[in-house]
Parts: structure tokens; C-alpha cells; sequence
């Protein structure tokens, strides 16, 4: 890897690796194209992330397809949706996270916790409501006053 060399690049070396860096970028953005992205929609970040959601990352086509449906999302709701989508998180679980007014941090307990099945987009939604209400509520908290409910009942 060029990280490993013991010597710079040479002028031709570094203009071969810049013609390959974008014949990829070509190659993803026909990708992201292809399943019907419009990456003038988007700000130059955004079309990072997707970029890399169709490369790096090598999302399927139908989880492109809902990425690129949100050209009003931050680069922080789309980098979030692409890693929790190449875990295997459902679009439906994903789209909570375009909608949702939590802090970063939050997002990623609510990540974590629907990762392990933990809680349901319904859960989510009305955590992010009493969070609403109740601004210093926690994610282990809220989950801790509904099992003991559950247990009453």
C-alpha cells in the first residue's frame, strides 16, 4: 500500500492512482445514477457519503435508492444510514433516522438498540416524543421505565 512505501510516489505513480481514483468515482456515480439518484439534488458532502455508500461501502441497489430519496438530509443522517444499511438495519428502521430530531448521540443508542432488537421503530418514535417533553430523559431510562411497566401489567 502507499502508506507502507519507504520512498514518495513518483509523478507518473501518483497520476496513474489519480486516473484510478477516478475512473472509480466515474464507475459509483453511474451506480448511484443508475438506480435513479440525481446527485445535482445534492451538495458536494452528500454526494461524498453516497459516493461511498456505492463504493466503499458497496451498498445494494435498493439501499442507494433510499438514501438518494433524502437530498435534505445532513451528511451526518446520510453517513449514519449508510453504516447502520450495511449492517443490515431495515429501511424502515433506517427512515426513522431522516425524520428524527435527536441528538447524534441518541442516534446511535437508538442505532445500537435497534441493531440488537432491542426496540421497535414505534419505541423509537415515542421515546423521541416524551425526550420531547422531557428534554434530560435518557435512552436507558426511558427503556427502564417501560419494562418496569410491563412488568405491572
Amino acid at each position: 500500500s502507499p502508506y507502507e512505501l519507504n520512498r514518495t510516489l513518483t509523478t507518473v505513480e501518483e497520476k496513474e492512482l489519480e486516473k484510478i481514483g477516478q475512473v472509480i468515482r466515474i464507475e459509483n456515480q453511474e451506480k448511484l445514477t443508475q438506480v435513479g439518484i440525481d446527485l445535482s439534488q445534492f451538495d458536494p458532502d452528500q454526494v461524498g457519503i453516497l459516493l461511498d455508500a456505492a463504493g466503499r461501502f458497496r451498498l445494494k441497489n435498493a439501499d442507494l435508492a433510499l438514501l438518494g430519496g433524502y437530498p435534505k438530509a445532513s451528511v451526518t443522517q446520510l453517513a449514519l444510514a449508510t453504516e447502520i444499511l450495511q449492517m443490515g438495519l431495515s429501511h424502515e428502521k433506517v427512515e426513522f433516522f431522516f425524520g428524527s430530531q435527536l441528538s447524534l448521540e441518541e442516534l446511535r443508542q437508538v442505532a445500537y438498540a435497534f441493531l440488537h432488537e432491542e426496540l421497535s421503530r414505534e419505541d423509537a418514535e415515542q421515546f423521541e416524543k416524551d425526550k420531547g417533553i422531557q428534554p434530560d430523559l435518557t435512552l436507558r431510562d426511558w427503556k427502564n421505565k417501560l419494562e418496569k411497566a410491563e412488568t405491572k401489567v
